[in-house]
């Protein structure tokens, strides 16, 4: 049994909680990231790790991150293996960057990643995406009232399809937001969902998708999306747009093709892709490496450290964690003197952040 403590955001059906649901069935999960509304207590974004009372009760620190700033201090310094899951890393691969040498593993979503951040780190692993069946489930008695389905952002590319895919069959109101609950209702009332990455990553959509019901649309991948689910069998893959309407057209027309194609990825999701089996990856890693603590940040010095964690609270805007971690450094006082220029980038950021040029203008 794996006795867990989970550090990171918590809210409601994210991701942190799907990995909290999936560690509380093998093992024991102990909560200590920020504190949610009323429902949930918790700690500061920069709580210190050594505050933490009788860490040998846990064999894992597990560290999710979902852009929220929390970033707790002393986990180089922390007694059992320290591991983070890191998502969206096409979006802020600098932060990513900043935080993983802190940890004695990183588990990444995004595969091309992996090679790149092993560069700098002895234990990197690709962990994609999952889903949750307890959320991301098929609605049975829903009647599929719309040919295609979507939910999530609508910019750019993926915009233009979708109004392409909306003028030529029935679709749900893509452009409003749904809650994961409610996003499992819109697949299980549709045909087909479609998805189109930003970035050519694999996100989300197909897992939440395949475990609805539905047949996944979904652009081609080389990340790796195409070795879980394989083209024709699991899930439809296009190309282009011209494509993409085809075959949208071509499977609304076939039921029966349809119908099978959906079946099988449907099953496939539940067997090899929800957040239980990626708890038990992350099982296998750490046994088959024998739960190396090889932190790069283990063997740093306090200005190091100092210097790194600053670079980390910068990156989030955490100006109050910054300032406190300058005055309580044992550092000398030439690398206080640089850790002092990050606060002043980060409350220049703050300021732009609030649009501190429309004080001057008025």
């Amino acid at each position: 049994m794996m006795r867990v403590l989970l550090s990171g955001a918590y809210k409601p059906r994210g991701t942190l909680q799907y990995f909290e649901r999936a560690f509380s069935q093998v093992g024991s999960v102990t909560y200590c990231g920020l504190p949610y509304q009323f429902s949930r207590p918790g700690f500061q974004a920069d709580e210190d790790l050594a505050a933490i009372p009788s860490p040998g009760n846990w064999d894992l620190f597990f560290y999710v991150d979902e852009w929220q700033p929390v970033f707790p201090q002393g986990i180089e310094k922390f007694p059992i293996v320290t591991a983070a899951y890191f998502t969206d890393l096409p979006y802020d691969l600098q932060r990513r960057l900043l935080m993983a040498p802190f940890f004695d593993y990183l588990f990444v979503a995004h595969r091309k990643y992996a090679d790149l951040i092993g560069k700098s780190h002895p234990n990197v692993f690709w962990l994609p995406f999952a889903c949750d069946p307890e959320v991301h489930r098929r609605h049975v008695g829903e009647e599929q009232i719309y040919d295609v389905a979507y939910v999530g952002g609508s910019a750019g590319e993926r915009g233009e399809l979708l109004a392409g895919l909306a003028r030529r069959f029935r679709m749900n109101d893509y452009r409003r937001p749904c809650d994961p609950e409610e996003m499992a209702r819109v697949y299980s009332r549709a045909k087909i969902v479609f998805n189109k990455s930003d970035r050519g990553e694999i996100n989300m959509r197909p897992f939440e998708a395949l475990a609805c019901g539905s047949l996944l649309v979904t652009e081609r991948n080389t990340e790796g999306l195409e070795e879980m689910f394989q083209d024709r069998r699991h899930c439809v893959y296009y190309g282009s747009p011209s494509e993409l309407f085809e075959l949208v057209a071509y499977y609304l027309e076939h039921e029966e093709e349809r119908n099978r194609i959906a079946q099988a990825g449907h099953e496939r999701c539940l067997r090899d892709h929800t957040y239980g089996s990626r708890v038990r990856a992350i099982s296998k890693v750490l046994e088959e490496t024998g739960y190396q603590g090889r932190a790069p940040a283990r063997s740093y010095s306090p200005e190091e450290l100092l210097l790194a964690y600053a670079r980390v609270y910068s990156n989030f805007i955490m100006m109050d964690a910054l300032r406190m971690l300058i005055v309580r450094s044992v550092a000398a006082p030439a690398v206080k003197a640089r850790a002092l220029a990050y606060l002043a980038w980060t409350v220049a950021r703050a300021l732009r952040r609030m649009g501190w040029r429309r004080w001057f203008r008025n």
